[in-house]
């Protein structure tokens, strides 16, 4: 029978979180497929994964060499069967009976992406729920994914990740969807992607996604020269996928380029003064007055 989900979990050196992390996700009343993509990890990771796939008949475990999440990502998308695909961070885990939730909110509601409530774990156990600050007239409705960013980024609550999400696969076939490789901070461009696109969005109000702020990952470690390149990548294909200096377009990319200035300020937050902050600096400049050209307002 057809799997219900596939769940693709990346892994790099997560030894000491990663078999939390599966059986956050093992669940015997639905039909789910695991897939761990270990991308190249030095630790016992293999070890703990080849020891639950013995258990557990629906757990795939693939190998590659070190080349970052977002391939790992694909690598998984190349061979899921589910009808909707989830993706999980090794380190990170699901609330129980969740899943089970979420994807009878989209089969009843034929969505093409469901989004789940995030909850933001800190070092010192602190909890933050992300849902919370996301407006209700968002929730409980199918709509637009361009009204659904709109909104979230009007109010302020927009967080770029692909994690709390479910996703149609024969939708993502549809269009294309892949993450951008040998690049951090992939999911900005992911996650803007997959709204622009989507015609059928669910907002759910249902506690998903367990996300743990630890103090030695990528995107919480001190900024270095992959990351500056990487934001600045990702601005750089943020302006030329949509046009966003070329003159007369969409009203839509209002919102893109109320996206791109938000991108800006993260880089600006994180790289201090260096030369590099020019390139950001620059980019805002450059939104606001091509909204101006345009005779759009950003506030």
């Amino acid at each position: 029978m057809k799997a219900k989900i596939s769940v693709i979990i990346p892994a790099y050196n997560t030894g000491n979180y990663i078999e939390n992390s599966l059986m956050s996700v093992i669940d015997k009343q639905m039909k789910t497929e695991i897939i761990v993509v270990d991308d190249g990890s030095t630790d016992n990771t293999q070890q703990i994964v080849e020891s639950l796939k013995k258990g557990y008949d629906n757990i795939t475990f693939l190998q590659q060499e070190h080349k970052g999440p977002s391939s790992a990502r694909n690598a998984g998308l190349d061979i899921a069967q589910g009808e909707y695909i989830a993706f999980l961070d090794s380190d990170d885990t699901l609330v129980p009976y969740s899943l089970k939730r979420l994807y009878a909110k989209a089969i009843k509601r034929n969505a093409d992406v469901v989004v789940g409530s995030m909850n933001f774990i800190t070092s010192s156990s602190v909890t933050l729920n992300l849902g919370d600050r996301v407006p209700q007239q968002v929730k409980g409705n199918i709509m637009d994914g361009q009204e659904y960013y709109a909104t979230l980024l009007t109010h302020g609550s927009y967080n770029a990740t692909g994690t709390n999400m479910l996703y149609r696969n024969d939708w993502l076939k549809e269009q294309r969807l892949r993450f951008t490789e040998n690049i951090l901070f992939e999911d900005e461009l992911w996650t803007m992607e997959v709204l622009n696109k989507c015609k059928r969005l669910y907002c759910s109000s249902i506690n998903y996604y367990n996300y743990y702020k630890r103090s030695g990952s990528i995107t919480n470690s001190t900024m270095d020269d992959l990351k500056k390149q990487s934001l600045r990548i990702v601005c750089e294909r943020v302006i030329a996928d949509y046009q966003l200096f070329n003159g007369q377009w969409e009203e839509q990319n209002k919102w893109n380029l109320l996206n791109l200035i938000r991108i800006c300020k993260i880089a600006l937050a994180r790289i201090g003064n260096v030369p590099e902050k020019d390139f950001f600096l620059s980019t805002i400049q450059q939104a606001i007055e091509s909204s101006r050209n345009n005779n759009l307002h950003l506030t």
